[in-house]
This record gives structure tokens, C-alpha cells and sequence, in this order.
């Protein structure tokens, strides 16, 4: 891959490309895609036609009927991602309490769709009247920030260029949004410590590298990324765990 070949990639596909065996890949061409890149990317894919429809609330509970297991199950099940999506289930908040979780396992998709991608949790501020798309990720996670970055904008990106339904999806829930949605990316402090540790090692300053996308995408008012640390035994202190902004 050159980086001509990089520089008509997809938001989604460049988070396809920092998993796996193509991580290599993903670091030796990401200095292509600067913040100016980043930000057309993302005019482009928001400024697509819409493929199809949301699913309603209603459907997306049909899609998962999973119960919330009690917290005494959730200890047996190790730190997860999985399992930290349950706590927040259970937590029912982010950092504060006017910000409430609303679902997990979002399908970034149209109905009728195969589910390809999912955000991990949509919340809701009451105060701003404004969504929350939130991306997890546990201590141990071997993810790059910027390919988390990728992956919540990626999702932001699909569900602003289905606008309207996002809408009617979150106001199935009771709430009435007043714009587009902000994200989140929330992990245990270890994870951001490693990450950063790592990236400057052998992973071409990527960690800095997304930084400066969050801060470039603020100053352009497209969208809001916020980062949350979360005390690293979050499973053995419960739903009421330590979170903090980064």
C-alpha cells in the first residue's frame, strides 16, 4: 500500500486497516491522513445520500434481548469490554448523572442490514439535549488510540448521514435531541498509559497523531470527541467506579 493508494480511503477503512495484520500498514501510511485529510473524509461520507432506515427502538430491543446480568455475574465474567458495557448498563450514567445510558451494542447499519460494526453505547446529556455515541475499550486493549478515534467516527459519520432517523431512534427512548451527536471514548487509565508508552516507541507517534485530530475536529466545530479515564478495577468497585475527563 502507497500512499496514493491510502489517500481515497474511507473513515471505516482506515479503521479496518489499524487491526490486525494490517497495523503495520495502518502506522507506516497514517502521517498521510493529517488532520485536513481527516476532516474531508468525513464532509464527504456525512454528505452521502442515506442508504436506508434506522432501526426503531422497538426493533433494536428485538435485536438484542439480552437482560442486563446482575452485578454478582458480571465479577465472574472478567474485564471485558463486554462485561464494561454491562456495568454501564448498571452505572446508567457517564460522568455525571445528567448523562444517561440509554442502550448497548448500537448497529452502525440500516435495518434489514447485516450488523457489521456496532457502537458500544449510546447516551444521552439532558442538559445539552444532546446524544452520546461511546466507544469502550478495556485496559489490556492492544488498539492504537487513533484506530479507536477512527472507529467512533466512523460511527458518528454513519449515523449523521442518517440524520433524521438517529433522531426518531434516540427519541424512541424519551429523549429529543437538539443536533447531532458528540462521542466518547472511555477506558481504564492503564490502557491511555500503555497506548501512549507504546506509540512512541514503534508506532509512529500515533497517539499524538490523534490527539491533534481531537483538537483540530473541536476547533472546526464538526465534533466533539471526549476522552474518560476509569479507575483500572472498575469491575471489583462496581457501577459507582472512579471516572474522570482526561
Amino acid at each position: 500500500m502507497t500512499n496514493e493508494s491510502s489517500s481515497h480511503l474511507g473513515i471505516r477503512d482506515w479503521y479496518r486497516l489499524s487491526k490486525g495484520g494490517t497495523r503495520a500498514v495502518f502506522f507506516r501510511d497514517l502521517e498521510t491522513l493529517d488532520c485536513d485529510a481527516l476532516m474531508g473524509a468525513l464532509a464527504l461520507e456525512t454528505s452521502l445520500l442515506p442508504t436506508g432506515r434506522l432501526r426503531t427502538k422497538v426493533e433494536l430491543e428485538e435485536l438484542s434481548r439480552s437482560l442486563v446480568p446482575p452485578i454478582q455475574d458480571l465479577a465472574m465474567r472478567g474485564p471485558s469490554e463486554q462485561t464494561l458495557q454491562w456495568m454501564f448498563m448498571h452505572r446508567n450514567r457517564l460522568l455525571s448523572l445528567t448523562e444517561c445510558v440509554l442502550a448497548r451494542e448500537l448497529p452502525t447499519c440500516c435495518a434489514g442490514d447485516s450488523v457489521e460494526g456496532r457502537a458500544d453505547l449510546l447516551a444521552f446529556d439532558q442538559l445539552l439535549a444532546q446524544p452520546i455515541i461511546v466507544e469502550l475499550k478495556c485496559e489490556k486493549a492492544s488498539d492504537p488510540l487513533s484506530g479507536v478515534v477512527l472507529e467512533v467516527l466512523s460511527h458518528w459519520a454513519f449515523n449523521v448521514r442518517h440524520l433524521a432517523d438517529f433522531t426518531a431512534q434516540v427519541t424512541g427512548f424519551g429523549y429529543l435531541p437538539s443536533g447531532p451527536p458528540r462521542l466518547a471514548i472511555v477506558a481504564p487509565e492503564g490502557y491511555y498509559i500503555e497506548t501512549r508508552r507504546r506509540t512512541a516507541r514503534r508506532q509512529c507517534n500515533e497517539y499524538d497523531i490523534a490527539m491533534a485530530w481531537i483538537d483540530a475536529l473541536l476547533r472546526n466545530n464538526i465534533v466533539t470527541i471526549d476522552l474518560y479515564a476509569i479507575e483500572d478495577d472498575w469491575l471489583s468497585a462496581g457501577p459507582d467506579f472512579r471516572m474522570w475527563k482526561i
